[in-house]
């Protein structure tokens, strides 16, 4: 398949001493061809697209799947929010059931998020409703209003504060559905 592809960019389909060389037992082609056109039609087409899907099926997914199989959301989540919070009053397991794979829901009552709330620092607050309201905008509603100026005002961060905050930013960007719940696999 490759070297048709060399032969198809480099030689006009026509085939040479290259192609034979490089294809071994794999040739589709003899030396009395040479200088002639090799076959390149919809037959040979399917059956190298067939090849490509065969190999990715049972050698490529399963590999990869192999690699990353301990890489889930809940891991990155997790991974993120233990980053960001270092302090025991804000434990990843506390605010969100999950399976291990899929976040479920949010877990925590109001009373609960409440008291925490009242227990964290300006940037504690500010990096949890950040990660909450992408979650959903009516945990931290009542909240907003009373730290909104903290939330829109970086110009009170700095050194790793800032670093982590504008870390936060960053990955919400570029993962925006991250701290979202997974419907699809949704207990009830």
């Amino acid at each position: 398949m490759k070297e048709t592809r060399n032969l198809l960019v480099h030689n006009d389909l026509k085939v040479n001493e290259i192609y034979l060389a490089k294809c071994k037992n794999y040739k589709r082609a003899s030396d009395k061809d040479i200088n002639k056109y090799i076959d390149f039609d919809e037959e040979y087409i399917k059956e190298c697209l067939n090849l490509c899907v065969d190999f990715m099926d049972s050698y490529l997914l399963t590999k990869l799947q192999m690699k990353y199989k301990d890489y889930t959301k809940i891991k990155a989540m997790k991974e993120i929010w233990d980053y960001l919070f270092d302090t025991p009053i804000l434990k990843f397991d506390d605010f969100w059931e999950h399976d291990g794979t899929y976040l479920n829901y949010f877990k925590m009552d109001e009373e609960t998020l409440k008291a925490k709330i009242t227990m964290c620092s300006t940037t504690e607050k500010m990096s949890l409703f950040y990660l909450l309201i992408q979650y959903s905008d009516s945990l931290v509603e009542a909240y907003l209003e009373k730290y909104q100026y903290r939330l829109l005002s970086l110009g009170n961060l700095h050194g790793k504060r800032k670093e982590d905050h504008i870390y936060l930013q960053a990955i919400l960007t570029k993962y925006p559905r991250l701290f979202q719940q997974d419907i699809t696999h949704h207990i009830i």
